[in-house]
């Protein structure tokens, strides 16, 4: 892997040789991409190492199906009781509406302790986590399942753990059609979904701005990402909603297009840049719209799938197909090495 050689990368590796282990729990939250503490041992997922200026990097990724847990068998040089490490959870993206259901799915939930995250409701960044030798069980988020033929809406994907310790839920399902109370409406998640015709946008993780009345189960603290888009009234177009993404909502679908989804997050964690975490595009069947700017969600009118482990939303459709399934999130654990 190419090591990620950024003037801003630089200026991090700098600070992270200042940084030792009697300051754990007081840098936490400063984005310095890890500890400081150097040589900790740990074992699971796919391994890899970076390095950036005068510091090195192991990064542990877990993917779907394959997930496993965070092993830590050995603190670093100087370190008695803990070390900390920076982390990405992503969960599972929401499933897009079926047949003529073009409602998109959010993307699944977004959180990391470096500075490229939604943030708290402040803006913040998130604290690097302390551990201490032991085994961390790390559960990846599925990505929703779409609406079928059967003009339903998707359903949602599910959460990703590192361990009990950050918890980032799933995206919110598009909305669907039928005569369902609640059928119409995007549903709420780590980002929300897109409505169908007639039906609410459903919200993202603590975020007020959706239209949708209810929040997520549970409703965790850091915002992880941004509501749905709401669906053309315009007879006979009726554009589907977009759904959420991790820096942006969706964007409202009109009488010509569907809308788009909402921006991923770009992160630097595993040495080079990667986004993830967009939202699905609301289907219309002449022209739907785009998959979340930036970001690997679904796109319309025939309901593209999510990109695996982005936790990227599936597309709404306008077709008698089904729509787009949400794509599996991912969790990635890095540290310093040397």
């Amino acid at each position: 892997m190419s090591p990620f050689k950024s003037s801003a990368g630089r200026a991090l590796g700098k600070m992270l040789e200042g940084f030792k282990s009697s300051d754990i729990g007081k840098g936490f939250g400063s984005g310095s991409g890890g500890s400081g503490i150097v040589g900790m041992t740990a074992s699971g997922g796919a391994v890899t190492t970076y390095t950036d200026g005068d510091a090195t990097y192991k990064v542990h990724t877990f993917t779907h199906p394959n997930s496993d847990a965070f092993v830590v068998s050995l603190l670093g040089s100087g370190s008695t009781t803990a070390d900390a490490v920076d982390f990405l959870v992503i969960g599972g993206g929401g499933g897009g509406g079926g047949s003529s259901a073009r409602g998109a799915g959010g993307a699944g939930g977004y959180r990391t302790s470096l500075p490229e995250g939604p943030g708290g409701q402040s803006g913040t960044t998130e604290n690097l986590i302390p551990v201490t030798v032991g085994t961390y069980p790390i559960t990846v988020g599925t990505g929703g399942a779409n609406g079928g033929g059967g003009d339903q809406p998707g359903s949602p994907g599910t959460a990703s753990s590192f361990s009990n310790l950050i918890v980032s839920q799933g995206g919110g399902a598009g909305g669907g059609g039928g005569s369902g109370p609640n059928n119409h409406n995007g549903a709420p998640g780590g980002s929300g979904g897109g409505s169908n015709y007639g039906g609410l946008a459903g919200i993202g993780n603590r975020d007020t701005t959706g239209n949708n009345s209810h929040s997520p189960a549970g409703n965790p603290v850091p915002t992880q990402g941004y509501p749905g888009g709401v669906a053309s009234t315009d007879s006979p177009s009726y554009g589907g909603g977009g759904g959420g993404g991790a820096s942006a909502a969706g964007t409202n679908g009109n009488s010509t297009t569907g809308g788009n989804g909402g921006s991923g997050k770009a992160s630097i964690i595993t040495g080079t840049s990667v986004t993830r975490g967009g939202g699905g595009a609301g289907g219309r069947y002449v022209t739907p719209g785009v998959g979340g700017v930036a970001g690997p969600g679904g796109g319309g009118a025939i309901g593209t799938n999510g990109t695996n482990h982005t936790g990227g939303g599936g597309g709404g459709c306008d077709a008698s197909t089904a729509g787009g399934v949400g794509g599996p999130g991912v969790v990635i654990i890095r540290y310093r090495i040397s």
